[in-house]
């Protein structure tokens, strides 16, 4: 991550993007939830964000009011929607 980092500011211009993710020692295998996995948590959220009709968002409470039907924690959904970006066409897109 450090050198990622620290390539993206010294070579900008050779740089288009970097993603610098943060692995921690945890086996992510356990439960977090009552009788919930983590990756099958992961895996319902990231499709319920695939399945957002972006086409039905005109801003961004709108976009909240959607995921909220399959995603009950607001801030989770607020996490997952700073990647939700106003596209050139008026619309919306994922950022990531």
């Amino acid at each position: 991550g450090k050198v990622a980092a620290t390539m993206a500011l010294v070579y900008p211009e050779s740089i288009e993007s970097v993603a610098i993710l943060d692995i921690a020692p945890a086996d992510y295998s356990k439960t977090i939830g009552k009788q919930s996995e983590t990756w099958t948590d992961i895996r319902r959220i990231i499709g319920c964000l695939h399945e957002l009709p972006l086409s039905d968002v005109k801003e961004r409470k709108d976009a909240d009011r959607l995921l909220a039907k399959n995603i009950e924690d607001p801030l989770l959904r607020g996490f997952a929607l700073t990647n939700l970006v106003p596209d050139d066409e008026g619309g919306w897109k994922w950022r990531i």
